[in-house]
Order: structure tokens, then C-alpha cells, then sequence
């Protein structure tokens, strides 16, 4: 199994990379519906790289996150989910 990476806890940067809309998921959040198919997409975008999914930076513009979520928002572009 080469190019796996196998992750810890230590790389979570203390809660940092994980998405804060986790606890309240949208309908849509890739892991509200949690099977083989959305993993790949939950450790990519739910712990690791959330400021890039486009599910989350939706709910921002919609306002339905906290402004402290706001903050976090980094100018990187969209990743489309055939990305992962």
C-alpha cells in the first residue's frame, strides 16, 4: 500500500485542520452521510483541509457559521471534490 500516509493525532495542530461545522454537519457535509464512498472526502476536507471545501465556505457565505469561523477562512481556491 505505498503512498499512504498514516495519520495521528499530532497532525491535527490541535483542532486547527478539523472543520468546525463538524458538530452541526449541513445535509450535504461529507460526513453526514458516512460510508466508503465519503471517506476519502471527510479526512481530506472534515480533518484536514477545511477552509478548502466548498461545502464549508457555502455556509460561511451563508452565514450559518460563527464569525470566528470567518476568520479562519484562508484565500485558497476551491477544491472540486474529484480532488481528493
Amino acid at each position: 500500500m505505498s503512498g499512504l500516509t498514516q495519520q495521528n493525532f499530532d497532525n491535527f495542530n490541535n483542532g486547527e485542520n478539523i472543520c468546525p461545522i463538524l458538530d452541526n454537519p449541513e445535509p450535504d457535509c461529507f460526513c453526514a452521510d458516512m460510508n466508503s464512498l465519503t471517506i476519502p472526502y471527510i479526512v481530506k476536507y472534515c480533518l484536514r483541509h477545511f477552509r478548502a471545501c466548498s461545502i464549508y465556505q457555502r455556509v460561511l457565505r451563508e452565514g450559518k457559521a460563527s464569525t470566528a469561523y470567518a476568520v479562519s477562512v484562508s484565500a485558497k481556491p476551491l477544491i472540486d471534490g474529484a480532488d481528493v
